[in-house]
């Protein structure tokens, strides 16, 4: 969460110059601990998009993007994913960690204690 903060500082600071002083007493929330279990998991090289499953699956609202994203028209597939395991095989390390670093983000700005936003 912190790199994603640092870099929308970065962008925002060359569009308006205000962003640091605007947001300076702001310090981001957590994210939820299954997105850090999953972003963590990332990182290490030797890391599958199968070994993701079982994390991804802990988190019924997460599972459902998952299946969401895999049977979309995006990726054209002829078949409906129903499974977590085939659908992160599918989907590759850098889509699983687009969508869940997204679901984080939202999830921690959708709670009601994350003031300013």
């Amino acid at each position: 969460m912190l790199k994603v903060f640092k870099k929308i500082t970065q962008y925002a600071t060359l569009l308006t110059g205000d962003f640091a002083r605007i947001f300076k007493d702001f310090s981001p929330p957590p994210l939820p601990q299954v997105v850090l279990q999953i972003l963590d998991r990332i990182a290490q090289p030797e890391t599958t998009p199968v070994e993701l499953a079982p994390f991804i699956e802990k988190d019924p609202a997460l599972a459902s993007q998952v299946l969401k994203l895999v049977n979309s028209a995006y990726f054209g597939l002829s078949r409906k994913v129903s499974r977590i395991r085939e659908a992160t095989t599918l989907l590759g390390l850098k889509e699983i960690e687009t969508l869940v670093l997204s679901y984080g983000v939202v999830k921690t700005l959708e709670d009601p204690q994350v003031k300013g936003f």
